[in-house]
């Protein structure tokens, strides 16, 4: 059961959120998806968390679904941080618990930048095909095929459109991994044509946090999460990293 709320972020846009939570919650992870993308896509992915049971909190990005903004928003990187800085202020008002971030995709870059920004503020992040500013064009010649999935051409050709705009602007940033010191799971499809898996080998190896981890699936694109031939197993991946950096933090503690 979810329970629909608005997240009020900086500037007043509402931020349209879903709440599920698990039977006996042992941490949160709030998921940030990725362009032309919209959190009910990640339903399914919220159930195989609550069954473990994590507290999960999704929201519509700017522009997205049930949340208000222009396209051109996704090119203001500082905002769309600003708006997960809103996300995490709230679980940490209304939840207990430690704080994952889930990124997919564009989701992914923005979890990093916010860890960069405010390092330390959650216990870590999961990053499932991020894109970095300096890694290879945005689409290889073959692009077009199944790694786009089942969406019609033109709305590929926005999607690839609205993501070389967004590397650009990282770019422009000119961001610093070696900046990025918290616990990070980074996950990436090897056979990605959307993202090159070059851009996750270059986060492990520049991130300065020796709590890193990089996994890269052979034969699998760019949808890691959203598959449901491979998606259980890339979960439990997941909820495996999660619960050992739980435990560390309790021999820690101890």
């Amino acid at each position: 059961m979810s329970d629909i709320n608005y997240i009020s972020s900086f500037d007043s846009t509402n931020l349209y959120a879903k709440i599920s939570l698990g039977e006996s919650p042992v941490a949160n992870l709030i998921v940030v998806h990725g362009l032309s993308e919209e959190l009910d896509d990640y339903d399914e992915v919220t159930a195989f968390f609550n069954e473990y049971d994590f507290n999960v909190i999704h929201y519509d990005q700017r522009s997205h679904s049930n949340t208000s903004g222009i396209k051109e928003l996704h090119e203001r990187i500082d905002i769309l941080v600003e708006d997960l800085k809103a996300v995490v202020d709230y679980v940490k008002k209304q939840l207990t618990g430690e704080i994952f971030i889930l990124g997919h995709g564009v989701g992914g870059s923005l979890a990093t930048l916010f860890g960069i920004k405010y390092p330390q503020e959650v216990l870590g992040f999961v990053s499932c095909g991020g894109l970095s500013p300096t890694g290879q064009p945005l689409l290889r010649d073959d692009a077009g095929d199944d790694a786009a999935g089942d969406n019609d051409e033109s709305t590929n050709i926005e999607k690839q459109r609205m993501i070389q705009n967004f590397r650009e602007r990282l770019h422009e940033i000119n961001i610093d991994y070696k900046q990025f010191t918290d616990r990070v799971l980074i996950m990436h499809g090897g056979d990605d044509k959307i993202v090159s898996s070059d851009d996750a080998i270059q986060f492990y190896k520049e991130a300065h946090t020796t709590h890193k981890s990089l996994r890269i699936y052979d034969g699998l694109n760019h949808e890691l999460l959203n598959v449901s031939s491979y998606r259980g197993m890339l979960l439990s991946d997941i909820v495996n990293w999660l619960e050992f950096e739980l435990s560390c933090v309790e021999q820690d503690e101890n």
